[in-house]
C-alpha cells in the first residue's frame, strides 16, 4: 500500500511538473515572440533615427560653409596728400565714399547712427577722412575705428602689420584698439557739430614699403556709445559677425580688401 501510494505522489508531482513545465515553455516562447516584434521595431526605429541624424549633419554643414561669408568688399584707394585739417579738400574728390553700415548683431537698429570714410595712400601714410553722424554729439560718444592688415594674410589674431586705430570727436583714442597707433598719428584734425564730427588722420605705415596696386586690409567700424560709455550697437564695413565672422578686433581674417590706385 505504501508502495502505490508513493506511485501515485510521484505522479502527482511529474504532472505538476509537467504542467508548471508548459505553463513556462508558454510563455517563454511568448516572450520570444514579443521580442521579436520589439527588435523589428527598434531596428526600423534605430533606422529613422540613423536617417535624421544623417540630414541633420548635412544641414549642419552647409550651415557651417554659409558661415564666415563676408561681404567681399574693395575699396580702390586713389594716391594722394592731403592736408590734415578737418576739412574735405578737393584733393579727397579722387576717392570715394564707402558706408559703414552693417550691424554687427540681430538688432538692426541704427538709432540715428552713420558712419562713411575716404582713403588715399602716399610713400609715407594711409590717409582717412570718416564722418560721423548722430542724435546729438553731447549726448552721443561714438568712437569711429579704423584697422588695417599691410600684408593682407587674413591672420585669426594680430601681426605686427595689423592695426586697429579709434578716433573720436576729442581726436585720436590714446590706448584704444589692439597694435593701435596713436602714439605714431602725429597729424590728426576734427571738426564737431552738434549731430556730427568729421576725422581727418595720416596713419604711418609699420612694415609695408607699399607701391600702386598692392592690395591691403581694411576694415572700419563705429562703436555707438552713450555719453556714459554705455555700449549701444556697433557698425562694420565688410565683417559680417551676424553670420559668423570673426569681429575684426579678434584677427584680421574677415577684413574686407584694400588696392592701392597709382593714378
Amino acid at each position: 500500500m505504501s508502495m502505490y501510494n508513493d506511485y501515485n505522489e510521484k505522479m502527482v508531482k511529474t504532472n505538476n511538473y509537467k504542467r508548471s513545465y508548459g505553463c513556462c515553455i508558454h510563455h517563454f516562447d511568448e516572450f520570444c515572440a514579443q521580442k521579436s516584434i520589439y527588435l523589428f521595431y527598434k531596428e526600423k526605429n534605430m533606422k529613422k533615427l540613423f536617417a535624421f541624424i544623417l540630414v541633420a549633419a548635412m544641414i549642419c554643414a552647409t550651415l557651417a560653409l554659409s558661415v564666415s561669408a563676408t561681404r567681399g568688399l574693395v575699396y580702390n584707394a586713389p594716391k594722394g596728400t592731403p592736408k590734415i585739417d578737418g576739412e574735405l579738400d578737393s584733393v579727397w574728390d579722387a576717392a570715394e565714399w564707402t558706408d559703414v553700415d552693417l550691424p554687427h548683431g540681430a538688432d538692426t537698429d541704427t538709432y540715428g547712427h552713420s558712419a562713411r570714410a575716404k582713403v588715399m595712400w602716399d610713400e609715407t601714410n594711409l590717409y582717412i577722412y570718416a564722418e560721423i553722424t548722430c542724435p546729438s554729439t553731447e549726448e552721443w560718444n561714438d568712437t569711429f575705428e579704423v584697422y588695417f592688415d599691410e600684408n593682407n594674410d587674413k591672420e585669426a589674431g594680430y601681426g605686427g602689420d595689423d592695426t586697429q586705430n579709434g578716433f573720436w570727436k576729442d581726436g585720436v583714442r590714446e590706448g584704444y584698439g589692439t597694435n593701435n597707433r596713436a602714439l605714431f598719428i602725429e597729424d590728426c584734425a576734427v571738426n564737431v557739430t552738434a549731430t556730427q564730427f568729421f576725422v581727418e588722420a595720416a596713419i604711418p605705415y609699420f612694415e609695408l614699403e607699399p607701391k600702386g596696386g598692392e592690395t591691403l586690409g581694411l576694415e572700419f567700424m563705429l562703436n555707438i556709445e552713450k555719453a556714459d560709455g554705455t555700449f549701444i550697437q556697433a557698425l562694420r564695413w565688410n565683417v559680417d559677425t551676424a553670420s559668423g565672422d570673426p569681429a575684426p578686433w579678434q584677427g584680421t581674417a574677415a577684413f574686407g580688401e584694400m588696392v592701392l590706385v597709382d593714378a
